[in-house]
């Protein structure tokens, strides 16, 4: 390793132990009753302090050793609806669709919520994303799973898990002068969730 490197790697175990310190003083800072609100505290909330106190390169570091409020962070509803298949996150613009047959037809019903087989039509604005769905749609096989998540207001929203999925249409048009993107979806079970993931 040359001089330069065993410099850097030096500085970062500095960086490391510095944001440590100053993380120790800012907890022996902080009056006894202050203390129990802290613990409560957001993971976000907690990165956020680290930042103000330590700066964006040293937060980086200590991120990376905590895996654990990244993954919660990470764990938001998207401010708009969006439909997450084959490794794609397609913005939607509209959708519509259920179950199919009757009312609720042969499906499975949980409370008000049809969960058996049905088609869902999907409206997006195009892009780059639509190569990958034409391919998806010409391949034989179907697709696992596929998501569309319904962000609501205060942070909450619906997720549709539909399973065992597959392209059965694809049509192009425009919507005021805007080229959009249509897809109609055939699943075989829709289940629900409140959490994004």
């Amino acid at each position: 390793m040359s001089r330069r490197g065993r410099l850097r790697k030096r500085m970062r175990r500095e960086d490391i132990e510095d944001v440590e310190e100053k993380l120790e003083a800012l907890e022996e800072d902080v009056e006894p009753e202050k203390k129990a609100p802290a613990a409560a505290a957001k993971p976000e909330d907690r990165v956020l302090e680290l930042q103000k106190a330590a700066g964006n390169r040293a937060t980086g570091a200590a991120i990376q050793r905590w895996a654990g409020p990244v993954l919660q962070m990470a764990s938001r509803w998207p401010k708009t609806q969006e439909l997450r298949i084959g490794g794609l996150v397609v913005p939607i613009e509209a959708f519509s669709g259920g179950p199919t047959g009757g009312e609720h037809g042969s499906a499975r019903t949980d409370g008000d919520r049809a969960t058996g087989p049905g088609d869902v039509s999907i409206v997006t604005k195009q892009g780059a994303w639509m190569d990958k769905l034409i391919r998806m749609s010409r391949e034989s096989s179907g697709i696992d799973k596929a998501e569309i998540l319904i962000p609501f207001r205060d942070e909450k929203g619906m997720r549709w898990i539909l399973t065992e999925v597959e392209i059965t249409a694809i049509s192009f048009g425009s919507d005021q002068g805007e080229p959009t993107f249509t897809l109609a979806l055939s699943y075989k079970k829709r289940a629900f969730a409140d959490t994004p993931r």
